[in-house]
């Protein structure tokens, strides 16, 4: 699995101890197995750029965020409401 890392998340997996290197490895091996190897690892990626760590929750959310597409909304949002019931002037 090494040599098939990204170079990034095999440098992030060689700097772990032993402990947590062989988590890291089976939460990868899972994540593989539910979401697939280009999934587990554009989610890898995701976590490592945005927390500097890959961890389960992380993976999680990444694995997500690449799943869902974008919000479109049938009207614009506007937040101004927000503003005016705290007090705020709108940027």
């Amino acid at each position: 699995m090494r040599a098939a890392l990204p170079d990034e998340l095999r440098a992030y997996m060689d700097g772990l101890g032993k402990d947590a290197r062989t988590e890291r490895i089976r939460l990868k091996r899972n994540v593989s197995a539910d979401r697939g190897w280009a999934a587990m690892v554009s989610a890898a990626e995701s976590a490592l750029a945005h927390t500097g760590r890959v961890d389960e929750a992380g993976m999680a959310v990444a694995a997500l965020r690449s799943e869902s597409g974008p919000t479109d909304y049938d009207e614009p949002v506007d937040f101004g409401v927000y503003d005016a019931a705290f007090g705020k002037e709108a940027a």
